[in-house]
């Protein structure tokens, strides 16, 4: 109960930075990552308004393009999320985590398909990811950190277990 009012002050603080500039990048870059996150998690909101802050006022750019994909794929957009990690990556290439990301969803891409073939494709591939990721891995956060040595672990037994069918 005691976030609610701590959220009210966080959205009023954010009001009145709205209020000075209504365009501010990284203003609406912050803003459009609370719509996004209230969006997917309350019933009454869209992500859609948050999208079209990202397009319309947010930066930097490679900034816009991560939270696009991230906002695409909660949507379950994945050709869509991956167009956009794939111009972040474009603009950031060495950025570990944008690597992780791709890695996820290359990895949720192949766990999908039914042809092992094209499944072992696509798990090789976000391991290439994970492996990227894993040589910067100490610029990485804790909260990064400790999910993407548990994926680069796991897709290796997906691989091995394809593999061995």
């Amino acid at each position: 109960l005691g976030a609610v009012d701590k959220l009210q002050l966080v959205f009023d603080y954010l009001d009145i930075a709205e209020n000075i500039d209504p365009e501010d990048p990284e203003l609406n870059l912050l803003k459009g990552y609370l719509d996004l996150i209230l969006s997917v998690n309350l019933p009454f909101s869209s992500p859609k308004d948050a999208i079209s802050r990202f397009e319309r006022h947010a930066a930097p750019k490679y900034m816009v393009n991560r939270a696009l994909f991230a906002a695409y794929r909660d949507l379950e957009e994945y050709t869509t999320a991956m167009k956009y990690i794939n111009m972040a990556l474009h603009d950031s290439p060495n950025n570990p985590e944008l690597q992780y990301l791709k890695g996820q969803l290359l990895r949720k891409q192949g766990k999908t398909k039914k042809n092992n073939r094209e499944s072992l494709n696509l798990l090789k591939e976000a391991y290439n990811y994970f492996d990227k990721a894993m040589i910067k891995f100490n610029q990485l956060p804790k909260g990064i950190q400790i999910p993407l040595r548990h994926d680069h672990r796991a897709i290796q037994d997906e691989i091995n277990s394809i593999v061995a069918n």
